[in-house]
């Protein structure tokens, strides 16, 4: 399925359950990005996208560091495999996409955004690089990118202030009182859930971010663009209480590919 064909499929979705005026509403909402499995012999892995193993970096690239520190490689994403579906949602001049965090976020304040680090690569040019002893270079985990389309969870903590902004109509006011949010989750969430083109996976590059913390830094319906989202290496690593991390960018930065703006935000932890 092209891009095309996932934003109408997404769009005759909405408009069947929510109506034609709030479905295409929030259909107009949908943004392209991957679900993210590890490679198997009948799921070829992506170009060079994978979780832990060595950096690709240009030389004279430093490995990123705080305090003395070294930051680990946690995942790697291959643009040249990725950009002519995610569009706009990625950064431009994005070449490869090396994905650093502190594999100790306990001594810092998670806030803090000196713990996480996103450095682009020209792949022409990109060498692998391990990490600095004594840190351990994490499990190397091939991974197979399938393009969908997302539009905003009827279940996260921020959808709700989506749903404000939403013009419904004369029915949805006299049965919700102006409350688009109630509406979108009865009608739309078992649709939402059941969707065989959401974005349903271990990991999620792009796209609407699934959310289930109610304290957030990021704002994703205000601008904040999400980079990608991890949950395990299937070995090396796992979150607190079974949580993930998630990436984000401000979306001026996203449009400017300036990275140092990036920034961690840890959800369920």
């Amino acid at each position: 399925m092209d891009l095309e064909s996932a934003l109408a499929a997404s769009r005759m979705l909405c408009t069947e359950h929510l109506g034609e005026r709030l479905g295409r509403q929030l259909a107009e909402l949908a943004r392209p990005g991957f679900g993210l499995w590890p490679a198997t012999a009948g799921r070829a892995a992506t170009g060079r996208c994978r979780l832990g193993g060595p950096a690709l970096l240009e030389p004279g690239v430093a490995w990123p560091e705080v305090d003395g520190l070294a930051l680990s490689l946690f995942a790697v994403l291959d643009m040249d495999e990725l950009a002519s579906w995610a569009g706009d949602q990625a950064p431009v001049r994005a070449g490869v996409l090396n994905f650093f965090y502190l594999d100790l976020p306990h001594r810092f304040e998670l806030s803090d955004r000196r713990i996480c680090t996103v450095v682009a690569a020209d792949p022409t040019r990109a060498l692998e690089v391990a990490p600095p002893e004594p840190l351990t270079q994490l499990e190397v985990v091939s991974l197979h990118a399938r393009g969908g389309v997302s539009v905003p969870s009827p279940y996260a903590e921020y959808s709700r202030l989506v749903w404000e902004r939403l013009e419904p109509d004369d029915e949805v006011c006299e049965e919700f009182e102006c409350d688009p949010s109630g509406f979108v989750a009865e009608r739309f969430g078992e649709a939402w859930l059941q969707d065989p083109g959401r974005l349903r996976a271990d990991a999620q590059a792009f796209g609407w971010p699934l959310m289930e913390t109610s304290a957030l830094k990021a704002r994703p319906e205000d601008g904040d663009r999400h980079l990608l989202t991890l949950s395990s290496n299937h070995g090396s690593w796992s979150f607190p209480n079974g949580g993930s991390l998630m990436f984000f960018i401000p979306k001026p930065a996203l449009r400017e590919g300036d990275l140092s703006q990036v920034f961690t935000e840890p959800d369920a932890w």
